[in-house]
């Protein structure tokens, strides 16, 4: 029994499967200067909202064990 396949589809750049396997890019980006400064803001905004919101109020924790509850915590 000859079973058929379809041909594989060319995926697209942004697929996940593609960036799972592709080799590793560099860690290090050359960000814009607003950028690093948008992100340091994020941060301490982030660290800010565990403080107060989350027990234990211990950013690095949170970032360990992160789950959707956090990010909607952290988002409202």
């Amino acid at each position: 029994m000859n079973i058929s396949h379809k041909p594989q589809v060319e995926k697209c750049k942004g697929h996940y499967m593609k960036i799972d396997h592709s080799p590793p890019r560099d860690v290090n980006p050359d960000l814009e200067d607003s950028t690093k400064v948008s992100m340091r803001r994020v941060g301490n905004y982030y660290k800010r909202s565990v403080e107060e919101e989350l027990d234990p109020p211990i950013p690095r924790y949170w970032m360990e064990n992160l789950t959707m509850n956090v990010v909607e915590a952290f988002l409202r």
